[in-house]
């Protein structure tokens, strides 16, 4: 025979139940919600006046407010995320989790890339090759040499932590389909710096693990891939020994990617710093660069340099240009770059300030290559 529950504890149990269902709401109404996260985007704002008129406005409003800000909200999405993630299952759709505490991007249709699901089509490579021929042409009859530098995908080079159920076929990939077709029909050489990050790999960690891009040991050896080409076609050129380079690791902090997730504490790592024997030889200069030929807004560039080094350079890049920077400024003489795809117009502009020895271009390989109109091609064919 069931035994009844005596009164009290009746009392009790009905207490504890409403307490538990009110205090969400209570902790709304007092701010006092335990954890918080960052999601980056602006929380929807409670609507300010009730519309007699459309009175379905303002529910819809109150209702996208309080999904937003109901108590433990914060505390329920870091519980759900750690339960996805203790079963190998990422939180986000941009973030992939690895092996032994890896995390892998997923934006830019990188995956699809490593996975070879999107070759390029033959007319794709065929205006690349213009395209590439025509800017190296374009430059040099301003005396400018030419670099296009490919820096590999994270998962290019730690394909081995990502999980077994992301697999690839066994076709060439989008970067060996260009160098391969530049190969047959053109004397161009892009900077591939695959090979020399694969035969470093097993000496150091040369990409972050929980971030998207390179660590300073990777952006090292690509800069010495570069470095090697410079040398090639200035043979003043002296870049500084790696041996002039001491590396050490600091600073536990979360990547972009364990951003992503926002797990606090959960994805996190050291950093490689490094610092020269011999001193610093670099200094901030003022840009060059018209603000008004630039994309748009948020772009960055900036300048810099050493007074002892040589060569004068521009950079167009994307976000893997930033850690190579740390050793371009302390072996050239200038070098400004710029945060977007290459431009004449701003190489034009630049032309009536100074004289660039080299123009480079680096980007990663999952936006190596932007398909240029035919009329962008004809431009630079066309000359001065």
């Amino acid at each position: 025979m069931v035994q009844s529950l005596s009164l009290p504890a009746h009392w009790i149990m009905s207490s504890a139940f409403v307490a538990l269902i009110a205090l969400p709401l209570m902790l709304q109404v007092t701010n006092l919600d335990p954890l918080d996260i960052d999601e980056n985007r602006e929380l929807a704002a409670m609507p300010e006046t009730f519309d007699w008129a459309a009175p379905g406005t303002y529910t819809s409003a109150f209702d996208t407010y309080y999904q937003d800000h109901f108590g433990w909200r914060s505390a329920l999405i870091k519980a759900h995320a750690r339960f996805k993630i203790f079963f190998g299952v990422s939180p986000s759709d941009k973030v992939i989790i690895g092996r032994e505490g890896w995390l892998f991007y997923t934006g830019n249709k990188v995956v699809e890339n490593y996975r070879r699901l999107r070759p390029y089509k033959p007319y794709q490579l065929e205006r690349t090759r213009q395209h590439l021929e025509a800017k190296r042409d374009w430059l040099n009859a301003r005396s400018i040499e030419y670099l296009y530098v490919v820096a590999p995908d994270k998962h290019t080079i730690y394909s081995e932590y990502i999980p077994a159920r992301i697999s690839t076929k066994p076709e060439p990939s989008r970067l060996d389909q260009l160098i391969n077709y530049l190969g047959e029909k053109s004397d161009f050489k892009i900077v591939d710096l695959r090979k020399a990050m694969l035969d470093a790999k097993s000496s150091r960690r040369l990409y972050h693990k929980t971030d998207s891009h390179w660590n300073l040991h990777g952006a090292k050896i690509g800069y010495d891939k570069i470095a090697e080409r410079l040398e090639m076609k200035f043979p003043e050129f002296s870049p500084t020994p790696y041996e002039d380079f001491e590396f050490y690791w600091n600073t536990d902090v979360p990547g972009d990617l364990g951003d992503i997730i926002g797990i606090d504490g959960m994805y996190s790592e050291e950093r490689v710093q490094y610092k020269l024997k011999s001193g610093a030889c670099r200094k901030k200069f003022k840009s060059e660069v018209s603000q008004s030929l630039l994309e748009r807004q948020g772009v960055v560039t900036s300048a810099a340099g050493c007074e002892t080094g040589q060569l004068t350079v521009l950079m167009f890049r994307d976000s893997y240009g930033d850690a190579p920077i740390n050793f371009m400024r302390q072996d050239f003489q200038r070098i400004e770059h710029v945060s977007q795809k290459f431009n004449p117009e701003i190489v034009e502009d630049y032309l009536t300030k100074r004289q660039p020895d080299v123009v480079i271009e680096l980007y990663v390989e999952r936006l190596m290559v932007r398909i240029a109109r035919p009329a962008e091609i004809e431009r630079l064919k066309a000359g001065p």
